[in-house]
């Protein structure tokens, strides 16, 4: 199975988005180590509208 990880987590303020990063950095080596192929995509750092769409295209699930 193909899944696209979202992380959506943004640094501002005290907490530097650290939660999110942390359960994202999480999901992706648990989904892997169960044999997943997974793709990321981390809003805070930007991201190419292309390339989104392709990830789209390609994933069967998008968490």
């Amino acid at each position: 199975m193909k899944i696209l990880l979202i992380n959506g987590g943004k640094a501002f303020a005290h907490s530097g988005g650290k939660l999110n990063n942390t359960l994202h950095g999480v999901a992706v080596s648990t989904l892997q180590e169960m044999g997943y192929e997974v793709r990321e995509t981390v809003v805070d750092q930007g991201y190419n509208l292309e390339t989104e769409v392709q990830n789209y295209l390609w994933a069967d699930t998008i968490v």
